[in-house]
């Protein structure tokens, strides 16, 4: 029985040693895989060896320091797993174990980087301990910055105190500033004696640093230093305190201590820095709401424009009626751009309160011009209720033309009908100014019983009136749709594109015609005055620089609009299109697609009752070349907007049938192009066109 107790321990021996001899090649193999050459590989030991934890923290950190800077970087990311391991919630055990490996690295006389890494990873797990620890550190000036560091990181309430400590026997400016900043940083408001008493320190530097860790310690007394510093400190510490106050504000306004915040920002809004009085403003306006409209209201004339434009975007939102009536007082107190600006605000405010403005209003649009009768007229047009509008039409009697003018468009923006016969009426004003602004108005108040004046004003020799008139066509054409009286209202627009000279207003009447189905009358005004209006078109082609050299047909021989043209390895076929639109413009993006870097060919036939002399008035948007006959006869290359008559051609029509193409290339943009034909005197020359 002796005999089998000691086989039996022998056995138990020999299995630990053996253990132990196995761990240890396998911790070794894993080293050397740590610094194999494959990543994969160096990865799969770094996870292996982390879960040995704090077993081989001492033997990580005693391999580092070598000259292969690789292998370094894995010990240290191996280092880094296991701490990380060790600070799962459930994982208390493992965390002190390894807090406890990491104490002894610390007092091994490690290089200063090495050390600071150890420390690092110190206050990743420390607590109250490592605290101490590291305390111990702050003695020794090899050490004192990385353990200053480590204390930073570690939350226990004993690593404040440790540095709050260190602090009171700091004499270099360097180190009080290092110890400082990491009180500010920890946001430890039992440090703040601390701090403050080095608010007055010779060193400014030191100063400053006090003011910055301060504003991350919410205390009243903070106010006190803040004044006094801005007050007595220089440049560098009236700067640090204005970003200081304004984290401090920002810290109370989250804590609702917001009178205390507003008095911080006050301290500034008469700062002789004028970012400093923007910010406090802001700042004000942003905690106190309503309760800083007098600031406001006082920066409105201060002598920095910035300041004065962040006193008005802040008033702009603030709520009530007492706010209303205060800017309604600064009508009388302001002038130049702010005065504008004030007017601006009322015209954005929709409570009854700004009626008491109108008054003030109306004797700047009568007294003023420019700028301010436009703000005046705008903020009059937006206000609300109907005595508003009695109002006006009672200040035009006795106005000059001028004002009548702007009065009466304030009327028309209003949609005010009871103001119709008044208007009509100044529809026959002998004055040229008024009666355009009588009939532009018509076209606001869009009623159809305008159609009369309207027409009448069309047949004016006065270019001015009639373009007037045509501008307010196409929306009382509308109304007379509405009212049953189509073919009046097709009549009128009619009417009104051919004595436009407005290019702009010839096109709504256009898109109004066109909404009223009357496009084949549009095509008919553009073909009488010598636009070619029957066009076959292909495309779209690409690209246009391939375009500017070669062709997809030949442009030489007699077109078949019949028969596709190839373009790669897809046929696109001729489209036949109409233009409706009495200036001739073939809009190719509606026609074909809206593309950059495209083309089309564009072909017509007319027939000329003999060979003449002819001039080709051609429009284009951008590249255009024209083979009359297959003859080249033009071509423009580069970037333009379309207009009617850009190139003129001398060309020579033969009698009978003429065939013309356009290569019209577009760039970007619209795309469009027109083909006008006159005599060689200039007047237009009707020549029948291929229509099939």
């Amino acid at each position: 029985m002796k005999q089998i107790r000691y086989t039996i321990c022998a056995v138990i021996c020999l299995s630990c040693c053996l253990s132990v001899a196995v761990w240890s090649q396998d911790v070794s193999d894993l080293y050397d895989q740590l610094y194999s050459n494959d990543a994969a590989e160096r990865e799969k030991a770094c996870q292996a060896l982390a879960k040995e934890g704090a077993a081989i923290m001492e033997d990580l950190f005693y391999r580092m320091g070598g000259e292969n800077k690789t292998e370094d970087m894995w010990l240290k990311r191996t280092v880094d797993t296991i701490v990380f391991n060790a600070c799962r919630p459930d994982a208390e055990e493992e965390k002190t174990t390894v807090e406890q490996a990491l104490f002894g690295v610390i007092d091994v006389p490690y290089p200063p980087e090495i050390k600071q890494f150890a420390c690092i990873q110190l206050s990743l797990v420390g607590g109250k301990a490592a605290a101490e620890a590291l305390g111990l550190r702050l003695h020794n000036i090899f050490e004192r910055e990385a353990a200053r560091y480590a204390l930073e990181r570690i939350t226990h309430p004993q690593a404040a105190a440790i540095i709050t400590e260190a602090l009171g026997r700091a004499h270099e400016p360097e180190w009080k500033i290092a110890l400082i900043k990491t009180l500010g940083a920890k946001k430890d408001v039992s440090a703040f004696d601390a701090v403050a008493k080095f608010s007055n320190d010779p060193n400014e530097d030191v100063r400053i640093a006090v003011i910055n860790a301060i504003s991350h310690m919410p205390d009243p007394r903070i106010r006190d230093i803040y004044t006094e510093r801005s007050q007595n400190g220089s440049q560098r510490e009236i700067s640090a305190v204005f970003n200081g106050a304004l984290v401090v504000a920002e810290e109370l306004i989250a804590m609702d201590i917001v009178e205390e915040a507003a008095s911080i920002y006050r301290m500034f809004i008469s700062s002789e820095f004028p970012l400093a009085r923007c910010a406090a403003l802001a700042g004000l306006a942003d905690s106190l709401g309503v309760g800083a409209l007098s600031e406001l209201k006082e920066r409105l004339n201060d002598s920095d424009y910035e300041v004065r434009g962040v006193a008005l975007d802040r008033l702009a939102p603030l709520p009530g009626e007492n706010v209303t009536a205060s800017l309604i007082e600064l009508l009388d107190k302001m002038e130049g751009d702010t005065l504008i600006a004030v007017i601006q605000l009322l015209e954005q405010r929709s409570d009854p309160a700004v009626a008491p403005a109108l008054p003030k209003l109306l004797q700047i649009i009568n007294e003023s011009d420019g700028k301010l009768q436009q703000a005046a007229a705008s903020a009059v047009t937006a206000m609300p209720g109907g005595e508003i509008s009695n109002a006006v039409r009672s200040a035009i009697e006795g106005s000059s033309i001028q004002v009548q003018s702007v009065l009466i468009r304030i009327l028309g923006h209003r949609g005010d009908q009871a103001s119709l016969p008044l208007i009509l009426n100044k529809c026959k004003s002998p004055d040229t100014f008024l009666r355009v602004a009588a009939l532009e108005t018509l076209g606001l108040l869009a009623d159809p019983s305008a159609a009369e004046t309207l027409n009448s004003a069309l047949d004016s020799e006065n270019t001015a009136i009639r373009n007037a008139a045509a501008g307010s066509v196409a929306t009382v054409a509308e109304a007379l749709e509405k009212n049953g009286q189509k073919q009046e209202a097709i009549d009128l627009c009619i009417k009104a594109a051919r004595a436009a000279s407005d290019l702009s207003k010839v096109r709504q009447l256009i898109e109004r015609l066109r909404v009223l189905g009357a496009t084949e009358i549009v095509a008919e005004m553009a073909e009488r005055s010598g636009f070619i209006t029957h066009w076959w078109v292909v495309g779209p082609l690409r690209t246009r620089e391939s375009l500017r050299g070669e062709d997809y047909l030949n442009p030489a021989e007699a077109v078949d609009v019949s028969k596709p043209v190839a373009s790669g390895r897809r046929e696109i076929a001729w489209k036949k299109v109409l233009v409706d639109d009495p200036s001739g413009q073939l809009d190719l993006e509606r026609a074909l697609v809206s593309r950059s870097d495209v083309g089309a060919y564009l072909f017509a036939e007319v027939e000329s009752p003999e060979t003449q002399k002819a001039i080709f008035k051609i429009g284009s948007d951008d590249d255009v070349f024209c083979w009359l006959n297959g003859e080249s006869v033009h071509k423009f290359v580069g970037d333009r907007g379309w207009n009617p008559d850009q190139d003129s051609v001398s060309v020579e029509l033969k009698q009978g049938k003429n065939q013309i193409v356009l290569k019209v290339l577009n760039g970007g943009g619209q795309w469009a192009a027109s083909l006008l034909i006159l005599n060689e005197n200039g007047e237009k020359l009707q020549l029948q066109q291929r229509t099939e």
